[in-house]
């Protein structure tokens, strides 16, 4: 009997879903349902341990921990933030412990539930296996940068635009593909540089983001930005391709103008993925749950 139920907050064409229940059941003893959000989900209570991933249901919670199953919450996101406090509290009060994307979203949470909690940092890691395209770096004209992510996040390139203007403005040739879920709501506050977009699609993500030279990353801005995971760059990593915030105008312009540069990064970048293979979170999940 399988072990252990993910309860997704998504399918697997989530980002965070994908990262965090999808791929790391492929290396445990267990299964993934989707939570259908705003019904109330329904599953076997077969299974001793219960992770759900975003959203929880405090009663559900309760009755599984009564049954003698482990309940975990798998946050990456600052739900606390955003939802009814005392539904919030109710939430991690019904659970055996919880986990979280970033340190520094575990600390935020620590921060406002004011007391120990048997909290623990889980990073977003990828199935190196979807990762069959790798950039070959090489002289190209113009260079091609690329942005994804969902498309409410957009709002993280705008601290790229005046960087991107000079660029443009100084001789460099440029463009910049934005691979997101509304390829047909143009961005339309830069006019400088030439924007194209398309669809994001799970099949093809890696063979775009591999089509690219520089992966434009930048921080999304204000609180929320400095809890979220670098699972966006980790993913241009995976892909041979260098990345860029665009903040620091001289390393903007040596990544555009010297290919050299550019397979430079992305050989140092390549060579930090070992710590992001999803078989270590497989293996940290079930330390947590033996």
């Amino acid at each position: 009997m399988t072990d252990t139920l993910f309860i997704s907050a998504g399918p697997i064409e989530w980002g965070s879903s994908r990262m965090r229940c999808y791929w790391p059941s492929k290396h445990m003893d267990a299964d993934v349902v989707v939570w259908p959000y705003p019904k109330q989900i329904q599953f076997e209570t077969k299974y001793n341990n219960y992770i759900f991933q975003k959203y929880g249901n405090p009663d559900i919670q309760r009755q599984l921990l009564e049954m003698g199953a482990s309940v975990w919450l798998d946050e990456c996101d600052p739900m606390w933030w955003f939802s009814d406090q005392e539904f919030m509290r109710s939430l991690f009060e019904n659970a055996t412990g919880a986990t979280f994307s970033s340190e520094a979203l575990r600390l935020d949470f620590l921060d406002w539930w004011g007391e120990d909690y048997n909290a623990h940092t889980i990073k977003d890691r990828l199935d190196f296996d979807h990762f069959k395209n790798k950039k070959v770096h090489h002289w190209t004209n113009p260079v091609r940068l690329i942005w994804y992510g969902v498309s409410q996040n957009r709002v993280a390139l705008s601290s790229a635009w005046a960087n991107l203007s000079r660029l443009m403005t100084n001789g460099h040739n440029i463009t910049l593909t934005v691979m997101d879920d509304r390829p047909m709501t143009l961005i339309d506050e830069q006019k400088d540089v030439p924007i194209f977009h398309t669809t994001w699609n799970l099949d093809r993500e890696v063979a775009m983001i591999a089509g690219h030279d520089i992966a434009l990353l930048p921080a999304y801005p204000g609180p929320w930005g400095k809890v979220k995971s670098n699972n966006k760059d980790v993913y241009a990593r995976a892909c041979n391709v260098p990345v860029t915030n665009a903040q620091d105008y001289k390393e903007l312009e040596k990544l555009v103008t010297s290919h050299e540069y550019r397979k430079q990064l992305a050989d140092i970048g390549s060579a930090g993925l070992d710590e992001y293979d999803v078989k270590l979170t497989a293996h940290e999940w079930e330390q947590l749950l033996d």
